[in-house]
């Protein structure tokens, strides 16, 4: 496993054989069992009456077009000399094809609105008939940071990016000197990219609004598991007593408007399932399905569908969050849209 220290690994597989679940996307590195015990609570008060009440979470969603779109996929294919083997994952294969459906992805596309970043080749059939292979491209940390600040400083103060990460999560020690000497502070949130590299919440939050229009915004997706609460953004949405209610977590500034949607809470798996004959991650079809099936969405819908429909049985519980608090105003739109055609998801 390059590039990470030896590590104990605690997986999760009660359930996968009567659930038909595969295990999904995340090592928990260095982290004592009784630690995955301890919930992780907001800091402060539960806004149960939010600010401008019975307008608060219709957010228009569905942009007709985002700007751009980054999507990142990794299966994580060991190489020949056994380096890099974080855990090989298929559904990642299955969902860039899927989202490449969903953003109605042309081959031969000039306008760089699509930048694909996936560790594995891939054959796709466009909604113009054209069928070609999509190689395997640079999945480092450096090429994804590259990647993401070209796309945010090219959308203008009206658009929107949608940032799309599929593979592994982790709780992982921080590199470098740290902020607290405490062991909960210690563990840290980020995804494992190529070769094993870390890229930290922090770093991923900085590169997502570097060099931004303070008017765009962008939609950061991970499927992946331990990965709510990566970007540290300031505000929560979850659904308790069939109700969608608001917890203000942090009060850091974020200079552009940015919403995150997570499959799995802090400590937690998120799983891929078996849907016909190919698997997905369960966030991801979720997603896909809410937004085919939903002519007006809205926040609230997207929060209450999440936790009621892409895992009903509560191990893989998804999380909104955005870094601006609830407005009635239509804007930002989120860019969740698309122009595609009916995809495979009936």
């Amino acid at each position: 496993m390059a590039d990470v220290p030896s590590v104990s690994i605690i997986q999760r597989f009660h359930g996968l054989v009567s659930r038909g679940l595969s295990f999904g996307r995340s090592f928990i590195l260095r982290l004592p069992p009784i630690k995955l015990l301890l919930p992780f609570l907001p800091k402060t008060r539960d806004l149960s009456t939010p600010p401008h009440h019975g307008s608060t979470f219709d957010l228009i969603l569905s942009d007709p077009s985002p700007s751009r779109i980054v999507i990142i996929s990794l299966s994580y294919t060991p190489s020949p000399d056994g380096t890099g083997a974080w855990g090989e994952l298929y559904g990642p294969r299955n969902d860039f094809i899927l989202m490449l459906k969903h953003y109605g992805y042309l081959h031969g596309d000039t306008s760089g609105r699509f930048t694909l970043l996936n560790d594995f080749d891939a054959t796709f059939k466009d909604s113009a008939g054209v069928e070609e292979l999509i190689p395997k491209t640079d999945t480092s940390k450096k090429a994804i940071e590259n990647a993401i600040k070209k796309s945010v400083s090219a959308t203008n103060k009206s658009g929107s990016t949608v940032f799309y990460f599929a593979g592994h999560g982790a709780l992982v020690e921080e590199e470098g000197p740290l902020e607290s000497s405490t062991a909960a502070k210690a563990l840290a949130q980020a995804i494992i990219v190529e070769k094993g590299e870390r890229i930290y919440g922090p770093e991923l939050r900085s590169w997502l609004s570097a060099g931004a229009d303070p008017g765009a915004s962008v939609t950061a997706i991970f499927d992946t598991c331990t990965c709510a609460g990566i970007l540290g953004l300031s505000y929560r949405y979850e659904y308790r007593s069939k109700r969608v209610q608001t917890n203000e977590v942090s009060d850091d500034e974020v200079p552009i408007t940015i919403v995150e949607i997570a499959a799995a809470q802090r400590g937690q798996e998120a799983y891929s399932k078996a849907y016909g004959k190919e698997s997905h991650g369960q966030l991801t079809m979720s997603l896909i399905r809410y937004f085919k099936r939903t002519k007006h969405p809205t926040l609230k819908g997207l929060v209450r569908h999440l936790h009621t429909k892409c895992d009903p049985s509560g191990e893989q519980v998804p999380q909104v969050s955005s870094s601006a608090a609830p407005s009635p105003s239509p804007k930002p739109q989120l860019g969740l849209g698309s122009h595609a055609a009916p995809s495979i998801i009936k």
